[in-house]
């Protein structure tokens, strides 16, 4: 029928007929009836009517209508009110792809543009596309965005032939689809997928429209099509609307900034007491991440004919979204950041994948940007900052230094644009201090310090001026400084004299407003700038000022130590006294550590330190970083967190004796009551503070913790060792634990490590995800594993061993060292620093070669703990090998494969060396022997001489030492007979492979050995040494039938083995 249309007026009369058209309409009702209750033989039959329809619609000319557009119009309506039906209820899956694919059929057949149904239809694809159905299959998703720009295609082609202006006008379908893709974006519920769903469609509907409307203008990039234009200003929010959404934006975003005191505010943002909630609202977020998406798609793409590939490109009056998109990117960031650290995970990944999709669009938008565009975003920028919003100050700071590279930024153009009258001008001028040249940065210097010495009489007015004085001294060089010091502190001390109550010296600050402690803050951040770049210029009564001062300001902080966890203000005052604190303990600790140094200091200046002011700053500072370390354990929150990382710092310097005479409230455990071993009080206190610290889930407080711990330890072994514990003799090792409050971290952590690990196998990399409670624990686990390992050091040789018997028979350790191949990276390998005029190594740079320092402002990551496991692993190996072999030997064989070749590639190496510079460098002197290392061979030969007679040895370590025992071969023997030398030998091979003892100190005791057995003292005839390997005593037990002698300990591990109680020699009952 369809072929005889042309020239059969009754076939063109059926085609139009209303029989035909409604017997479609039918067919596609019933195509399109619920599939749920569908049989067999119903589906089977759908396919046949399917075909028949595609068959009727495939055969038409577009030209010219198959059947009448009456029907076609309302075949449209019966599939709208199908796709309508999953607006209330989950849509079904086979009935939207049925829809979608007859739909298809028929914009492919009919040009159905000038209908009634097909806006409404449009629509309803529009909305379906709009939602996140589970029951959708992704086929049929693509399926249904496939239909809806074929209809699109087709609708602007159609509109083009005719008049292109129509795609604008009101009531368009063009139109209506931005404005309800703009709706919805802006509604506060849609969440980041849904919004950047939308960014997709508008990229293909933009793109349809530029592929088929040509214009008379030369258009580089899409973007300067005008009708795209036309299109973005559719969708574009007005301004107030950026603002309305600016307003909703975190004050958290400011928290670093203000805590830090990098800026100074014109307000306090923060709610009074920490524990108020403070909402994110991601609205902003979502909006800019839209447009820069769009802005990005507009500008890549390029016609090649008017713009080369990579020339830089303009964005004309859309500046402004680009402004308002970074300002989205850096607070976003900030505040995940932020979240992040808490570890409470309330950022949801949807978050963060936007966050992240922002901060590369945005990257990539301004890398095509030319440098015109640049100049202007920034000085937008800086217009909203001078306009008073101290958010958009921290924006600027990131922006200048981050996003923008030093050529785009012409940062004197920006000062001087600034007006001074303007709410934000001081703000402002100082976030663009630390980019100026040191020139023009001395002559604002200059200029504030005039400003300053006017200010004698009204020290409130200089708030501003001391702020801007800080910065510039925090980036000029210290070498130009020494007057201004002078002149500071000319006018400090005229202000104490006048008025020092403006200074809250020992005052309580709690319930103060921030008004009332910004100047004082101010002046504690001009101290801690003074003393951290310009220590060397200041003279004794500017030292006497400061530490004086920071006396003071740490006693204020003990007057207000119940608000400081709980009030902003005084907290943010905590940090700026803490920071100051944690300075002046730098600068000291260089002093003490390069003698050379101090002559460039006031002399006593170190002496006055210890004797006056640190034991009454540290007494102030360590209670209130235990009590606010327990504070946010309890309640987490961002200001808290900051407040806690500075009191970190504060205190994290306290020397030996600070922490020896400290003032912490007592704290015991009533096991440590019941043990034999025992600590003074002091020593134990602070243990008992500062063990459950290592598991804190605030990094910064683990690290401080840890840091104090490692610098109180010798003086807690030292009273730990006086403990006199009872050795029985029959006992061939004895233990001895660590002190328990290192030992309980350990197994309290260990069971949780462990849980964590479970799935993994040794030689398995385990990637530790920062600021999880997986990351804290086994931080804290491996932290105070380093703690007891380096406690060894600080133990006598006897005890040595018997704290290395305790770890390996409580079985700790070798849940340790299985823990640590699967924590321990498989090419533990680190990037070298490059330094100037030093020659490199060739050898490679790995993580056990590499310093790793722990401290408060060490950065959270999944390398740290990497880092710290090989740590671990290499202070085992060094300080207990002995240990660690007998670990290896007792595991299967498919563990050993795992544990040699990565210890024989990383770690022998490092061991190796370690041992022989030890014997070259050794300060060990001996009568009758001599000591000499072969580095390429791994040997040291010691050679005994007696009289004229000389007795040689070699030791050889294995290329995966310690894994294997080192190896004892005689080379040349004099004066002794076979079995004797034989037996010292073996003497010596037991000593390497059982004990714990460097090379030096077992020649040194196998020497002492042969020396008692040349002057006449008989060896044990079960060991084969005249002292015992463990308690140094000599042989006491005598047999009464062969009169040999034999020591107490040897005898009852032979009775024990032997399982009777003869003599090893004569087989006489003892």
């Amino acid at each position: 029928m369809t072929e005889r249309r042309d020239t059969d007026e009754v076939a063109m009369s059926w085609l139009l007929s209303a029989q035909l058209g409604n017997r479609l309409i039918q067919l596609v009702e019933q195509l399109c009836g619920s599939t749920k209750s569908k049989s067999v033989a119903q589906y089977s039959q759908d396919e046949e009517l399917v075909t028949l329809f595609n068959f009727v619609l495939s055969n038409g000319n577009k030209k010219d209508h198959i059947i009448a557009m009456e029907y076609v119009s309302q075949i449209l309506k019966n599939l709208s009110f199908n796709l309508k039906l999953g607006e209330e209820s989950e849509p079904e899956d086979q009935m939207v792809q049925l829809v979608a694919n007859l739909a298809s059929q028929l914009f492919s057949s009919y040009v159905c543009w000038q209908t009634t149904g097909i806006q409404e239809f449009m629509r309803s694809l529009f909305l379906l596309q709009c939602q996140s159905w589970k029951s959708l299959s992704e086929q049929t998703i693509n399926t249904l965005k496939s239909t809806f720009l074929k209809a699109f295609n087709g609708l602007i082609a159609s509109l083009v032939k005719e008049d292109s202006a129509k795609l604008l006008e009101d009531g368009s379908c063009l139109r209506s689809t931005l404005k309800d893709i703009k709706q919805i974006i802006m509604e506060d519920k849609s969440s980041f997928s849904l919004t950047m769903r939308m960014a997709m469609l508008t990229k293909d509907l933009l793109s349809l429209v530029y592929e088929q409307v040509k214009t008379q203008e030369v258009c580089g990039i899409m973007l300067d099509h005008s009708i795209i234009q036309a299109l973005l200003e559719i969708l574009a929010p007005t301004e107030g609307c950026w603002v309305q959404m600016e307003e909703q934006l975190s004050p958290l975003y400011m928290a670093p900034a203000i805590l830090q005191g990098s800026i100074a505010f014109s307000e306090f943002p923060f709610p009074k007491k920490m524990q108020e909630t403070v909402v994110w609202d991601h609205k902003h977020t979502r909006i800019s991440m839209f447009f820069c998406d769009l802005l990005l798609f507009v500008c890549k793409h390029k016609n090649v004919e008017v713009l080369e590939e990579e020339e830089e490109v303009s964005l004309g009056q859309y500046t402004h979204l680009v402004v308002s998109a970074l300002h989205s990117a850096c607070h976003a960031t900030v505040v995940q950041e932020l979240y992040n650290a808490l570890s409470n995970h309330s950022v949801s990944e949807e978050v963060k994948a936007g966050t992240t999709k922002l901060n590369e669009d945005m990257g990539a938008l301004l890398e095509l940007l030319n440098q015109g565009n640049k100049r202007l975003i920034t000085k937008q920028i800086r217009d909203r900052c001078s306009e008073g919003s101290s958010a958009w100050c921290v924006t600027l700071v990131k922006v200048l230094n981050i996003w923008m590279k030093a050529e785009d930024v012409n940062i004197m153009r920006l000062l001087n644009g600034i007006e001074e009258s303007a709410l934000g001008y001081i703000a402002t001028k100082q976030s663009l201090l630390p980019l100026l040249p040191n020139e023009p940065l001395m002559d604002i210097l200059a200029e504030e310090m005039g400003k300053l010495s006017s200010l004698e009489d009204s020290p409130y007015l200089a708030t501003p001026c001391i702020s801007l004085i800080t910065t510039a001294l925090s980036h000029v060089p210290p070498t130009v400084t020494k007057d201004v010091i002078s002149s500071l502190f000319s006018v400090l001390t005229q202000w104490r004299e006048n008025a020092d109550n403006i200074f809250l010296y020992a005052t309580d600050i709690s319930g103060m407003a921030w008004e009332d402690v910004v100047f004082t803050c101010s002046l504690v951040r001009l101290v801690t700038v003074l003393v951290n770049r310009h220590s060397m210029h200041l003279e004794a009564q500017h030292w006497d000022f400061i530490l004086c001062s920071l006396c003071s300001w740490a006693q204020s902080l003990e007057e207000s130590r119940l608000s400081i966890s709980v009030e902003t203000v005084s907290g943010t005052f905590t940090c700026a006294v803490s920071k100051c604190a944690g300075c002046v303990s730098e600068v000291m600790e260089n002093l003490k550590a390069n003698p050379d140094l101090q002559k460039s200091y006031p002399p006593n200046l170190l002496e006055d330190w210890k004797e006056f002011f640190s034991a009454s700053i540290y007494n102030s500072l360590l209670p209130i970083f235990i009590e606010v370390a327990a504070s946010y354990n309890t309640t987490p929150t961002v200001i808290l967190y900051g407040v806690c990382r500075a009191l970190s710092i504060g205190v994290c310097r306290a020397g030996t004796d600070e922490l020896a005479n400290h003032t912490l409230p007592a704290i015991f455990n009533a096991d440590d009551a019941e043990a034999d071993l025992k600590l003074p009080d002091s020593e134990q206190i602070l243990l008992n503070h500062l063990a459950p610290l290592l598991v804190c889930s605030h990094p910064p407080t683990q690290y401080a913790a840890y840091s104090m711990l490692s610098t109180a330890l010798p003086g807690i072994m030292e009273q730990w060792e006086k403990n006199k514990t009872v050795i029985k003799e029959e006992e061939d090792i004895s233990q001895r634990p660590l002190p328990y409050a290192i030992t309980r971290c350990i197994m309290e952590c260990g069971s949780i490590v462990e849980a964590s690990l479970a799935d993994k196998e040794m030689g398995d990399e385990c990637i530790v995800v920062p600021y999880t409670d997986s990351h804290i624990y086994i931080a804290g686990y491996l932290l105070a594993w380093r703690l007891a390992l380096n406690a060894l050091t600080h133990a006598s040789d006897a005890n040595q061993h018997q704290y290395s018997a305790y770890l390996r028979q409580s079985n700790l350790l070798q849940k340790l060292l299985c823990n640590l191949f699967k924590l321990m990276p498989r090419a533990p390998l680190v990037e070298r620093v490059k330094q100037d005029n030093v020659k490199e190594d060739k050898m490679p740079s790995t993580m056990f070669s590499t310093e790793l320092h722990i401290n408060p402002i060490t950065k959270v990551t999944s390398r740290l703990v990497a880092h710290l496991a090989c740590k671990v692993y290499y202070d085992c190996t060094s300080r207990i090998p002995a240990a660690v072999r007998q670990w290896f030997i007792s595991l299967e064989r498919h563990f050993q494969q795992v544990v040699d070749p990565f210890t024989a590639t990383y770690v022998s190496p490092l061991l190796i060396a370690q041992e022989m510079a030890a014997v070259s460098n050794s300060f060990m002197k001996f009568d009758n022997m001599t000591v000499k290392a072969r580095t390429g061979a791994r040997e040291v030969v010691a050679t005994y001489t007696i009289d004229e007679a000389s007795m040689e040895i070699v030791l050889r370590m294995a290329p995966n030492h310690p894994l294997s025992t080192i190896v004892v071969e005689d080379h040349r023997r004099l004066g002794v007979s076979v079995a004797q030398w034989r037996n010292w030998l073996l003497g010596l091979n037991t000593m390497l492979s059982h004990r714990n003892t460097p090379l030096m100190q077992s020649l040194a005791f196998w020497k002492k050995n042969v020396d008692q057995k040349f002057e006449g003292i008989e060896e044990c005839y079960i060991c084969y040494y005249v002292l015992h390997g463990t308690n140094h005593q000599l042989p006491k037990l005598l047999c009464r039938t062969c009169k040999k002698k034999f020591h107490s300990a040897c005898l009852y591990k032979w009775f024990n083995s032997s399982n009777n109680s003869t003599c090893p020699l004569c087989r006489a009952l003892f």
